[in-house]
């Protein structure tokens, strides 16, 4: 379903939030490695997401456009 998909697409947009922030936290302390295995989770989990949503879109049928003439 394309409801699915979307809700994924808001949980990963969500993700990318977080996983902004956390980075600009790990550029000011780079040496605090708790940030970059967030980071990492995170990373996974949306990449998680979009492998689920390309799944789910390629799944969809594609609509056709009508013929223009008669066969």
């Amino acid at each position: 379903m394309l409801a699915t998909a979307d809700v994924w697409n808001q949980k990963r947009e969500v993700l990318k939030i977080k996983r902004d922030l956390l980075f600009k936290e790990y550029v000011r302390h780079p040496k605090d490695f708790h940030f970059a295995l967030e980071i990492k989770t995170i990373d996974d989990e949306i990449a998680d997401y979009t492998f689920k949503i390309d799944r789910e879109r390629s799944s969809m049928p594609t609509s056709r456009p009508p013929r223009s003439g008669s066969s």
